[in-house]
Parts: structure tokens; sequence; C-alpha cells
């Protein structure tokens, strides 16, 4: 108990430290455009933070830093430009500043490289930032969320992008441990019979399996807790396909992977959109992972009602044979429907119940890829309705 307090004392410091760097006015401050962080005695790492908007930010980008140090500029020389990603999500990007020159401050830091790699809710680091009398500060801008993040009790897997596989070993909870592959694929010949010698392993032979995952465990599969099931799937033949003994889509290409609907239009989860733009909501996963999506109205969805439904990529489209629809409405349990038809009557009904703050996740979908091919699309797909 005595720990916890000290611990709970030492967070409410390093906030009031914090805070106290954004309001207490100082002589001694970095000024880029719009932005003016004041520089304080270095504690718990740091010499001043604030607060933005990536709006904001951007429209600094392009302008001279400049760094005053008892009402002179010092003339910054050298620093780091360190951007992490939100909840350590990813990577951070780093950008290195030497001999600054101000007049080239457009090409070296300026709007191109932010907007490439900074978006809502990460920070930007000047670390060793260095003027000429080569005092070090280091000092934080955090990019504040033009809307708040929704939470999911789940995480949305990331599916690869890139080399493609003939086999794919499956190592799942409460599971036997599986192989698929097509065991008439020469090129697997080498895997097939060295797995069908490790009794443990059940071999599944899938005919022209491909997949871009190689190794699937639990954290790589979507796990949804659903309410409730319902089997809206009219066509008898695709309602007795089996979703694991087909071959995954494989094809990515540099185009995004794109679901219309009437005028409502949402991409692969894995594609961020424009960092610059503030269309579109944050979602925190189980996983702490920050991911944008489009969202729309309840007039939208209304809207979109008996329009067009097509999955493209590029100048290509692909035709959904069946897929599994979430219902997710804030703080309540899903409810999943799987249906080969979005236009099913049910499901209307339950569209045009939906309220705000709810979102619509299509998963588990089934696709023509060549004529009388079917795939598994192993990417999900997100509306947000607010």
């Amino acid at each position: 108990m005595l720990q916890k307090i000290v611990l709970s004392i030492l967070i409410l410091s390093l906030n009031l430290v914090l805070l106290a760097q954004n309001e207490i006015p100082s002589d001694d401050y970095l000024q880029w455009g719009k932005i003016k962080i004041p520089i304080n005695e270095l504690v718990n790492g740091t010499n001043g933070s604030v607060k933005m908007s990536l709006k904001e930010v951007l429209e600094s980008a392009n302008e001279p830093i400049v760094m005053m140090k008892n009402g002179e500029d010092v003339k910054v020389k050298s620093f780091y430009l360190i951007i992490t990603k939100d909840k350590l999500s990813g990577s951070p990007t780093f950008l290195t500043i030497e001999d600054y020159d101000k007049k080239n401050a457009l090409n070296i830091h300026g709007k191109p490289f932010l907007e490439k790699n900074l978006k809502e809710g990460e920070r930007i680091y000047f670390n060793n930032l260095k003027g000429k009398n080569t005092e070090e500060h280091f000092l934080i801008i955090e990019i504040t969320y033009s809307k708040t993040p929704l939470k999911l009790n789940f995480s949305l897997p990331d599916i690869p992008r890139g080399e493609v596989f003939g086999f794919q070993i499956l190592e799942l909870s409460n599971e036997p441990l599986r192989i698929k592959l097509d065991t008439a694929d020469v090129a697997m010949e080498k895997i097939f019979n060295t797995y069908k010698k490790l009794d443990k392993y059940q071999i599944i032979h899938i005919p022209k399996y491909k997949t871009t995952r190689r190794y699937l465990t639990k954290k790589n599969v979507l796990d949804i807790q659903s309410e409730s099931n319902f089997d809206l799937v009219k066509n008898k033949e695709i309602k007795k396909v089996n979703l694991a003994l087909l071959p995954e889509f494989t094809d990515y290409n540099e185009f995004n992977i794109e679901l219309k609907w009437g005028e409502m239009l949402t991409t692969d989860l894995r594609r961020s959109f424009s960092a610059g733009g503030n269309d579109g909501v944050f979602m925190e996963n189980s996983a702490g992972q920050i991911i944008k999506f489009q969202d729309y109205d309840k007039y939208d969805l209304q809207d979109a009602l008996g329009q067009r439904f097509t999955l493209s990529q590029g100048y290509k489209t692909y035709k959904i044979k069946r897929m599994k629809i979430y219902i997710i409405p804030k703080n309540e349990t899903p409810i999943a429907y799987e249906t080969d038809d979005i236009n099913h009557p049910d499901l209307e009904k339950v569209f045009l119940a939906i309220d705000k703050n709810t979102m619509i996740l299509f998963s588990d979908i089934i696709i023509e890829g060549d004529v009388n091919e079917l795939l598994y699309f192993p990417t999900s797909l997100l509306f947000g309705i607010r």
C-alpha cells in the first residue's frame, strides 16, 4: 500500500511539474512559428513541454527555429528530432540536424517530413538541442487528439504485406498444432515431408494454398466475444464453405484496400490516413494501439442502405461472397451477423436502429478471386458511426 501511495505522489508531482512548465512565463524559450516552449531547469529528463494540435504544429513546421536564452538568440546549432508513436506501438522516427541553417529550414525539418511521419497522439522530442553556447536542452511537443479515442476490448491483428508463403503453421490455444499447405505443391515437398513425420502436427491439405502469415498464434487472430451470432446467409453452397480451408488473399500492391458503401468509404486499417487531416476517429484496442478509421453519422449510414457495396484495390473490384458483420455499440457487447447479402432485410432493420458511438466491423470475409475461386480475405474493415 505504501509503495502505491509513493508512486501516486511521484506521478502527481511529475504532472504538476509539466503543468507548471506550460504555465510559468520564462525568458528562456524555443520559438517555432506559433509554437513557444518555455525552457526551464531540467526536471525528469525535460526542460519544457507543451501540448499542441497537429494543425498548429504543421502550420509552424516551415518556420525557422529560434532559441532564446536571457533575451538573446543563441543560434540553434544542432538537435535530434524524434517522433514517438502513441502507446509506443511502433518504432520512433529520427531526424538528425547538424549545422542548422534557418534559411534551409524548409528542406531539413519542414512540413513534408512531419506530414509523412507525425500523427495525433504522438510526441515530438527535441533531444540534445544545442545553441552556440553548447548547452543542451530537451523539449517535448505532445500532439493532442481532435477526438477522444474510442476503446475496444479486443485487438485487430496486423495482416502483413509482402512475402507470400505456401504454408502456414497454427499454434492456437486449446487447439491441436496444425500446418496448412498444398501437399501436391512441389515447392512445399520438403516442408510437407518434414511435418508429416511429426505426430504432434496435423496436416491440412488446401489446394493452391497461399498466405502472407507464415506463423499464426492467438495474438494474430481476431477474437471478439459476441453477445449473439445470427446466421443470415442465403446461399446454401456459400454457407457450407469452411473459411479455415481456403487459401488467403495475398495480392497486396501499392494501392489501398477500400470498402465503399454508398458514399461511405473506409480503408485497410494497416494503412494510415493522411497525418495532416483531422477527418476520421481514433480507436484504442486492447493492445494499447491507436488506429485511425473513417467515421460517419447515422444519416450517412441510412443513405448507404441499398446502394453499392464494393471491396476494391486500385482499379480491381472483388466480389464479396460472405462476411461477418459486428455491430459494436459503445460500452456494450458486440452482436455478430454472418451474411452473403448486405441488403438482407433483417440487417437493414439493424442498421436503421444504429445510434451514434457505434462501430461496424467487417471480418471473416470470403471473396471471389479468379472465376469460381474463393479466397479468405483476412483484413478487417471498420466504419465508425458518430
